[in-house]
């Protein structure tokens, strides 16, 4: 299901990310996620994509450094990244796609040596509250970064 995004599709991922600003709970405006943020993944191999029949991405997921661990769990030294830019197609979103898409992430980081994987939502984002609450990320604790308020998360990998 997950495939990894090509150089040449930065444009298609950064109009997915664009086509999800102004929906409830998103924090994205026209400023970010950049074609910048696109291509910075690709190239670093840190961003997959889930796509539909014809080839065309409708869902994708990266990963980054763990910007959590400083405010949360500074002395936790195990091998983490932050889960980010978890995007869907609005036609595609409420199927479980995002749920499907990140549990099989984890099989990828866990790979890669990962030990923890964590996260910022935004806490007026309930479809996204519910689905890493379903994967089994434990709350730790209401922050307030890059100009927004989050709960952050955790999700132990080994």
């Amino acid at each position: 299901m997950l495939t990894a995004v090509l150089p040449g599709e930065a444009g298609e991922l950064h109009r997915l990310y664009q086509s999800l600003v102004g929906q409830p709970g998103c924090v994205w405006d026209a400023d970010y996620p950049t074609r910048d943020n696109a291509e910075e993944d690709i190239a670093a191999g840190r961003v997959w994509a889930v796509r539909d029949g014809e080839g065309r991405i409708i869902a994708a997921v990266s990963v980054e450094e763990d910007d959590v661990r400083p405010v949360f769990c500074p002395e936790d030294d195990r091998p983490a990244v932050c889960l980010c830019r978890v995007a869907v197609m609005r036609e595609h979103q409420g199927q479980g796609l995002a749920q499907a898409m990140v549990r099989e992430l984890l099989d990828v980081l866990r790979a890669r040596g990962y030990a923890v994987l964590r996260l910022l939502v935004h806490p007026d984002n309930p479809p996204a509250m519910r689905t890493y609450q379903r994967l089994g990320f434990v709350p730790l604790g209401l922050c307030h970064m890059y100009g927004h308020r989050y709960l952050a998360c955790a999700l132990e990998l080994a």
